[in-house]
């Protein structure tokens, strides 16, 4: 994972534009967690659809009575911050819950559930948040793996996900929001405010 601390210019955006909410999907162990609280984000939220990740960071994070943790799908964990939460503006979103059975050293608890938007949710996730938020910035991380060769181009194929970082963008891509591709260490989709939206 990307580390928050390593995103050019976060904290003027966080400032700029009001992002007092961290929505992460994917959460692992926690460390984009630590670095929202780090940041000083107000509210943070985070799922993992593993328990094993789950419960490890419901352990580390407590103590933090800002941080709230679901246990799920990003898909279904999105559908409820945006419809019963209603958190639709001033959130900074990690995408990070993809090739999660591949990536995360865990398998998933009912793999015979799987499909495309739990094993790539990425297009959904965009999807969603174009379509209930309003002035926020997301990030989508590990995005080498959809230009990378090898490995990775093996677990696209395994899946069956023939999208390009070009699809994704037009996902996004509205009167609303911006996307660019950071071709960083890692591969990061930044998506911003149009400067007219």
């Amino acid at each position: 994972m990307t580390s928050l601390s390593c995103i050019p210019d976060l904290l003027n955006w966080k400032i700029d534009l009001g992002l007092d909410t961290f929505v992460e999907t994917g959460c692992f162990k926690g460390d984009g967690i630590q670095s929202a609280i780090d940041f000083g984000f107000k509210r943070i939220f985070s799922c993992d659809i593993n328990t094993q990740w789950f419960d490890v960071c419901g352990i580390r994070f407590s103590d933090h009575k800002n941080v709230h943790l679901v246990n799920g799908s990003s898909i279904e964990f999105l559908h409820w911050l945006f419809t019963d939460q209603m958190v639709n503006s001033g959130c900074l979103f990690w995408f990070d819950a993809h090739f999660k059975q591949f990536c995360a050293g865990v398998e998933h608890d009912n793999p015979d559930k799987l499909d495309d938007s739990d094993t790539f949710p990425l297009f959904n996730e965009l999807q969603m948040m174009k379509e209930y938020t309003e002035g926020c910035v997301a990030f989508c991380d590990d995005m080498r793996v959809m230009k990378d060769s090898g490995r990775w181009n093996e677990v696209l194929n395994h899946m069956k996900i023939d999208r390009t970082i070009q699809e994704l963008i037009n996902v996004v891509e509205c009167d609303k929001y911006q996307a660019q591709y950071i071709d960083s260490g890692e591969g990061i989709l930044r998506v911003t405010p149009c400067v007219n939206g």
